[in-house]
């Protein structure tokens, strides 16, 4: 069987023998010098192991889709063979586009997105390349002007890269590279026919990168469509992840119970800078100011905040400003803060894979971090799915005095499985059946008493205003109105007081109202 050969530059090399003999630095890369002054600067002396895998594949140009940790690198190795390429076509006298980019890369989140930008600004420091960025809660016109200047690389969102082709404001036909980042996460949140319109109305002749947390489901069916024969790099399973975090969680009763666990994990000095995940944006906004009123640095970040009100958040964690990061998953992606320590799952994500995102907060370049999980009996069921994920089980911890044993039934679920709908519990199902011959008993009760309807001269009334009653002095017969415009006597009008005061109070103004026409009925004395 012939060795897999790859292309870089004039040199043809064996893909198992580059790892040790090319991809040592970024030097043996042969990259342009602006990238590696850019790199020197930036701190970055060796290639991680994603990024010697994934730039000599993306620099041959084909399309090329990985699979890899959080914080191992991901951005730069999509970054740096983009901006090879744009350096190495400027020198070929081709200049940046107006209305449109030549790069374009999607990001599910403004905070993932922003995050890629500072690495552009980095690499584009000693070069002419320009990279802008569109999001949203920016507004439309500073976007407008941004295209009318021209970008060679654009870093956007789905939704707001999808307004920007409706207003035909973006030009997205000579695009040559498209990089998808988080692919599975853009996905899940629902950016599956944006991400395909965005794919189409590009050129059909570009490269195209994908790097997601996996790459199966959802992301397997997009793979079909926007990508040509890629080649694959998944460097970790889900399995052998985030060696370097220690995962651990804790059982509780209720919320009481968890704020009780919290509070005691807070308050070891060791728990340096930490981000608390939580379900939803209110309980986002309840949990900081408790942690506050507590005394604790904190700040918030969820989807309905402004973007200036987000960057702000986020930028007084990376300062240190702050200890703690109350947070929906808007932060499991594209948040990277140097000291942050630990990360804790208040609320466990009803989606296994963002656990991991979760989780790949801290650990990030090497580094050791905590990851700890509060699990109510409600949640036993997403444990199960992120162990699955995971492929082992996490490891149950225990504070004293606050321990806590679930019953073998708890978080079990109580949904009826016979198919056929059944009784509350202690209920038998006898009753259900005596109501229904009870409702037949009421059915044939109704049905004789229509029968009997008072009758004029031995001929049964087809006047609605027929009403039994009693018969007036002096005289056999009931009375009876017939539909010639007539209304019902006053005492058949004051029966319908068992509607609301309001409509009661309508009814007799209208009653009260002097009308002309009709037939006058005086009430007998």
């Amino acid at each position: 069987m012939m060795p897999e050969l790859i292309q870089i530059k004039n040199k043809l090399l064996i893909k198992n023998e580059m790892e040790h003999i090319i991809m040592s630095k970024f030097a043996d890369f042969e990259l342009k010098s602006n990238i590696m002054k850019s790199l020197e600067k930036m701190g970055f002396d060796e290639p991680t192991e994603i990024q010697k895998e994934f730039i000599p594949l993306a620099m041959n140009g084909g399309d090329v889709m990985a699979s890899a940790q959080t914080g191992s690198g991901k951005t730069a190795a999509f970054l740096i063979p983009a901006f090879q390429k744009l350096l190495t076509d400027t020198e070929n006298s081709k200049s940046r586009r107006k209305n449109g980019p030549r790069v374009l890369i999607l990001t599910p989140t403004r905070e993932l997105a922003s995050q890629v930008m500072q690495v552009a600004e980095s690499l584009q420091q000693f070069s002419r390349v320009k990279a802008k960025s569109v999001t949203g809660g920016v507004p439309m016109t500073k976007h407008v002007n941004m295209f009318r200047q021209g970008m060679d690389i654009l870093v956007a969102t789905p939704g707001r890269m999808v307004d920007l082709m409706k207003r035909d404001i973006a030009d997205l036909s000579g695009v040559e590279i498209f990089v998808l980042d988080e692919a599975d996460r853009m996905l899940d949140m629902g950016f599956s026919e944006d991400v395909l319109k965005i794919s189409n109305a590009t050129n059909k002749k570009r490269q195209t990168m994908l790097l997601s947390a996996t790459l199966d489901g959802k992301v397997g069916g997009v793979i079909k469509k926007v990508m040509n024969n890629p080649q694959t790099i998944e460097l970790a399973h889900a399995t052998k992840r985030h060696d370097n975090i220690t995962q651990c969680l804790y059982l509780s009763k209720d919320r009481i119970h968890k704020e009780a666990i919290m509070d005691n994990i807070i308050a070891n000095p060791k728990v340096w800078q930490a981000v608390i995940f939580m379900a939803t944006k209110r309980m986002t906004e309840k949990m900081a100011k408790r942690l506050s009123e507590n005394g604790e640095t904190v700040a918030f970040l969820h989807g309905d905040m402004r973007q200036s009100a987000r960057n702000q958040a986020i930028r007084k964690m990376q300062k240190g400003e702050v200890r703690f990061l109350v947070a929906t998953d808007v932060a499991a992606r594209g948040l990277d803060i140097d000291e942050l320590t630990h990360v804790i799952n208040f609320d466990l994500p009803q989606c296994p894979e963002d656990y991991i995102h979760r989780i790949g907060r801290v650990g990030r370049a090497g580094k050791k971090g905590a990851a700890i999980s509060l699990v109510s009996n409600d949640q036993r069921a997403e444990l199960s799915d992120i162990e699955y994920l995971i492929g082992h089980k996490i490891e149950v911890q225990t504070i004293e005095g606050l321990e806590y044993v679930p019953s073998k039934n708890a978080g079990k679920s109580k949904k009826n499985t016979s198919g056929k709908g059944g009784a509350r519990r202690g209920q038998s199902k006898k009753p259900k059946a005596k109501a229904k011959n009870s409702g037949k008993q009421f059915k044939q009760n109704t049905s004789k008493n229509t029968e009997k309807e008072p009758t004029v001269n031995g001929e049964r009334s087809k006047s609605k205003w027929v009403k039994k009653s009693k018969p007036n002095k002096g005289s056999g017969a009931p009375k009876t109105f017939s539909k010639d415009g007539s209304k019902p006597p006053r005492k058949n009008r004051n029966s319908a007081k068992n509607t609301t005061a309001k409509s009661g109070e309508n009814k007799r103004k209208r009653f009260n109202k002097p009308k002309t026409g009709g037939a006058k009925f005086k009430r007998s004395a």
